[in-house]
């Protein structure tokens, strides 16, 4: 929850922390968003106008408008305040923002991507009241404008992408969870057939990884053949403190005989891997 200077709940960053947690994201993810969002309403007053007066009447922002808020998108919250201090001497203000105010390029991403969704709930709201061929125009401007503002956005490589592995270190995994023999890896006989029923379903199931350590033993059906993956944000049986979440939604995977073993636990190491 965002609130004001008098410790009341802001209206319109409320309602988008409220429309996100309907879709099960993780108190993780919200608490993030709600930073961004306490970040964002410091870098509005920079931009002497009233930003929620002018979508709710319509009235869009401007490209240099936009500029300006992903400017301050840019800077440290420390800046901001230092910025709107009444003590601060209005030369100083004109003087701008330093390098050392200056936050990392993946932190103004996050910024940027709180604005676009908060600009956008309230411009649809100002866009609501119009009717017939207006509103068809104010739609086409408004997503003219949430794209103006993303192409404020630095560029960057997905972290996903550095750490992924190639396609022959890839292969050549696949094939040892498929033929090889966990023993060569893990001397002690019960480290080796926890880690392999860890790494095997990723393998032969295609499960993610949040997925994979969510899982539970109820999600396990051996008679049936069966793994439930399931939603559960915030899960109060769950003590970590960063909850591993689900990106996708809940379905049923159907696993092998020999997977369906492996999961059991009740056999040697010896008969563990899948191509014995």
């Amino acid at each position: 929850m965002v609130v004001d200077g008098n410790g009341v709940p802001t209206h319109y960053s409320t309602c988008l922390i409220l429309s996100k947690r309907a879709k099960h994201l993780a108190s993780s993810t919200l608490e993030a968003l709600a930073w961004d969002l306490m970040h964002q309403g410091l870098s509005f007053i920079p931009a002497q106008f009233d930003v929620n007066a002018r979508l709710e009447t319509g009235d869009l922002l401007s490209s240099f408008d936009v500029a300006t808020l992903a400017e301050n998108c840019g800077v440290t919250i420390k800046a901001l305040r230092r910025f709107n201090s009444t003590t601060v001497a209005e030369i100083r203000r004109g003087l701008g923002f330093s390098r050392a105010d200056v936050i990392a390029n993946a932190k103004k991403n996050g910024h940027l991507s709180a604005l676009v969704d908060y600009i956008d709930l309230i411009a649809r709201i100002g866009e609501s009241a119009l009717s017939g061929s207006k509103r068809s125009k104010q739609t086409i401007e408004r997503k003219q404008m949430l794209n103006c503002l993303r192409e404020h956005k630095v560029k960057m490589r997905s972290s996903r992408v550095r750490s992924a592995f190639s396609e022959t270190e890839l292969a050549s995994f696949v094939k040892f969870i498929a033929n090889g023999a966990p023993s060569e890896i893990w001397q002690n006989v019960a480290h080796c057939q926890r880690n392999w029923a860890l790494v095997s379903p990723l393998v032969t199931t295609g499960m993610r990884e949040g997925e994979a350590l969510q899982l539970k033993v109820d999600d396990i059906d051996l008679q049936r053949m069966t793994v439930t993956i399931g939603r559960r944000p915030d899960d109060p049986e769950d003590p970590r403190r960063r909850e591993p979440n689900a990106k996708t939604a809940d379905r049923v995977i159907p696993i092998s005989d020999r997977l369906a073993t492996i999961l059991e636990g009740d056999q040697p190491v010896a008969n563990l891997w899948i191509g014995s």
